[in-house]
């Protein structure tokens, strides 16, 4: 009998697609809590923006015209930073395992903002106050936290409508993505007077061997990444596309069936970035062309459903003529959640088909695809090594600041 990894290895045609946790096993420190804790400095300049509004709203009871641009007066380092910065560090700093959190939490975050399914950060209400109607029963201090700080950035005026509300939303949102992308840049390169002295040698060694423990790499026909980096191997550098972006321009976004189209806040959603950025790559698909399928490291997030969709149409993965195979690839970084881990990967898999089977119109029984998968072995669960004792090489501080470079 073929083992699983002899079974994966000779796939032909092969199409890769790879998350986060690709570049966490090549050891970067890329995770959702590196970059949040790794500032220390920003963390603690938000955090006394924080308390400093819990202080003044005991005295404010109206945000108005008259009162509101007081709440950011004298706070120091306000350019440096973004609306989207100050939120995600407010939910953060409440969150007591923020270790665990990937960057579709992100992705969940500014959905629910957007949607307002979180009463205290409400989207729709700020507006309002921005506006000047009242809603000070049903706002609690974080509100008046992202009203201020949205007041102060569109220079102390209010917005027209809700178009331009949620453009300058986005404009924020972009500042953000954009010290993210310095930030991934950091742990490729160490800088000196903002000049590259040195690549991460340690990721080229782990990204080449992760690779050959995912597949063989003359059976690649493409190499799908949610990354904003590309694995470093020369042999696959031009099957190479980035779905949501680049170092230079990464963009996060949430799922296309959040807004319709004609909402204003449609803007926000992963076909409306890539449709800005030209990131549909028609033109190139069917040069990559591809029979057999290999997921690693991706969070399988309900905001990338649409994605992989599309995947399994291509591959027509539910005639029972087709021979394709899906592998969900993964590794145990930590040996005493070995259980954990698989079990997280089988209910991920487990709602990623359920719901695909649905969009495919069998909503009574959207369980039975898996099983019929199961059986005719196109589902293969497989576990690659991963090398605890490797520690990241780079590791470089960056200011967050909308003129600042790496250094």
């Amino acid at each position: 009998m073929k083992t699983k990894y002899k079974i994966v290895h000779e796939l032909k045609n092969v199409k890769l697609i790879l998350g986060n946790g690709y570049d966490l096993q090549c050891h970067l420190k890329t995770s959702y809590a590196d970059y949040f804790l790794y500032d220390e400095r920003k963390n603690n300049i938000l955090r006394e923006w924080i308390k400093e509004f819990e202080y003044k709203s005991k005295d404010y009871l109206n945000f108005n015209s008259n009162n509101r641009r007081e709440f950011w007066v004298n706070l120091k380092n306000f350019d440096y930073y973004n609306v989207w910065d100050v939120l995600f560090y407010i939910i953060s700093s409440e969150n007591s395992d923020i270790s665990n959190w990937k960057w579709c939490d992100i992705e969940e975050t500014i959905a629910e903002h957007l949607s307002g399914k979180d009463i205290n950060l409400n989207c729709e209400l700020i507006y309002k106050m921005l506006k000047g109607e009242q809603f000070f029963n049903q706002l609690g201090t974080k509100a008046y936290v992202i009203a201020g700080f949205i007041y102060k950035k569109n220079n102390e005026k209010s917005f027209n409508n809700k178009e331009d509300f949620y453009y300058f939303l986005l404009s924020q949102l972009k500042k953000f993505e954009s010290n993210f992308g310095k930030y991934i840049n950091s742990q490729h390169f160490a800088y000196s007077n903002n000049n590259i002295v040195s690549s991460n040698e340690n990721f080229k060694i782990e990204s080449r061997k992760t690779l050959e423990e995912l597949c063989t790499l003359e059976n690649l026909t493409s190499i799908d990444t949610f990354n904003y980096d590309t694995p470093e191997c020369r042999e696959i550098e031009s099957i190479i596309h980035n779905i949501n972006g680049t170092i230079t321009w990464p963009i996060f976004g949430i799922d296309s069936d959040t807004f319709p189209a004609s909402d204003p806040r449609f803007i926000f959603t992963k076909t409306s970035r890539r449709l800005e950025y030209g990131m549909f790559h028609d033109e190139v698909e069917p040069l990559f062309d591809y029979e057999n399928v290999i997921i690693f490291g991706c969070s399988l997030s309900k905001a990338d459903y649409n994605y992989f969709f599309y995947v399994f149409d291509k591959l027509d993965i539910s005639n029972i003529k087709n021979s394709s195979k899906i592998i969900f690839a993964y590794s145990v970084y930590d040996k005493s959640k070995r259980d954990i881990i698989h079990k997280k990967l089988q209910k991920k898999v487990s709602m990623l088909f359920q719901e695909y089977s649905i969009y495919k119109g069998n909503s009574i029984y959207p369980a039975r695809l898996l099983e019929l998968l199961l059986e005719q072995q196109k589902i293969i669960l497989f576990e690659i090594p991963f090398d605890n004792t490797i520690e990241s090489t780079y590791f470089n501080p960056i200011i967050n600041d909308e003129n600042n470079t790496t250094n």
